[in-house]
């Protein structure tokens, strides 16, 4: 046992899911126990908010930052001192004999939302060279400022100063959907390596990858900003795309990958991607023109994104989250099935598509 526990038969006082017990001086969940196990002594200085510590924590959420998800846990109750008592009474039982059961690969790795800017300079912890570091850094950055975070979040905030019965209005949330998802595209362009093929390629890639950058892309945008936990924003983008869809996408986010920067970095390997997805359309997909110079940039991200996680976790870690992320990509090719079936989906993306081929040919 961590700690004298006792039944409780309520919610997690950090993201509201069922708790039984109390641990480490609050009411808590098995996961946010073992979150706050983990990082309370250690991450208290590294973790950072990307939205000024705004974030609402709960069982969807509570993945997305972990900065605001600790700021929680001890603001609830929970102790640091409590943690080091029970280490001292596991020491005492190992020395008896006792081994304590290896936690799962979930358990076992930390939460981040972004890469500590500090860590991009200590190359020589990991294999990846200095360019490739240096190149990470400038993806992570090409996402935070094109992706269309700080739309949504200025989006929801003047949402929120109307009274409620004028928030989310369909003509509005349309707009804003269908805006997003055009940024979305351009975070793209304004990609030094997309820039470097032909224009055509950069049109052939945008349309084959478009509906899989976006459910990956504009979902998580929409998830960061807090959006898709609003009620009345989910109600009205359940009217434009149906329940279903949407309960699908809130399904999505939850297997999504804890780690921001693993999301960000296959989302633009994704964009990259030359395979012929199954997506239900009426246009033949083009060959691409130099698909030897796409795969070459494809092949550099991945091999970032693998170094990465080998860096940041275990090798074992790595190919577990690897395989999850297999798992993912399945749902989404399922998702997208689905949603492609909608008459106002299938608008949205046409007009991402012009405005897309519009801002590369300008460009």
């Amino acid at each position: 046992m961590e700690q004298p526990s006792t039944t409780a038969s309520e919610v997690c006082k950090i993201c509201g899911a069922p708790a039984n017990f109390t641990n480490f001086g609050a009411i808590s969940c098995s996961s946010c126990k073992m979150f706050f196990k983990r990082n309370a002594e250690s991450k208290q200085d590294s973790f950072q908010c990307d939205l000024n510590n705004k974030c609402d924590i709960n069982i969807h959420s509570r993945r997305v930052c972990p900065a605001c998800r600790l700021r929680k846990c001890f603001t609830v109750g929970m102790q640091v001192e409590l943690i080091r008592g029970s280490r001292l009474r596991k020491n005492v039982k190992r020395q008896h004999g006792i081994e304590s059961k290896l936690p799962n690969w979930k358990q076992k790795t930390s939460v981040s939302s972004q890469l500590p800017t500090v860590n991009l300079l200590r190359s020589d912890q990991s294999t990846l060279t200095t360019k490739q570091w240096t190149l990470l850094s400038n993806l992570l950055h090409c996402y935070d400022e094109h992706s269309g975070v700080e739309n949504a979040l200025q989006f929801r905030h003047e949402q929120i100063r109307f009274p409620l019965r004028l928030r989310y209005k369909l003509t509005s949330t349309t707009d804003f959907v269908t805006l997003n998802m055009a940024r979305m595209q351009q975070m793209f362009e304004k990609n030094v390596d997309f820039r470097s093929i032909g224009c055509s390629d950069r049109s052939i890639l945008l349309r084959n990858t478009v509906k899989h950058t976006e459910c990956i892309g504009a979902t998580f945008a929409l998830y960061q900003a807090g959006l898709l936990h609003d009620p009345l924003f989910y109600q009205t983008t359940a009217t434009i795309f149906g329940v279903d869809i949407m309960l699908k996408i809130l399904q999505l986010i939850e297997i999504f990958d804890s780690d921001a920067t693993f999301v960000k970095l296959i989302l633009v390997i994704t964009a990259f991607s030359t395979t012929k997805y199954t997506v239900y359309s009426g246009r033949a997909c083009n060959e691409l023109a130099d698909s030897k110079s796409v795969l070459r940039i494809h092949d550099s991200y991945l091999e970032i994104a693998w170094k990465y996680m080998v860096y940041k976790y275990t090798y074992q870690q790595a190919v577990l989250r690897f395989c999850h992320l297999l798992r993912c990509l399945l749902r989404v090719n399922r998702t997208i099935v689905e949603v492609d079936q909608i008459r106002e989906y299938k608008s949205i993306i046409e007009i991402v598509v012009e405005q897309s081929d519009k801002f590369s040919i300008n460009n």
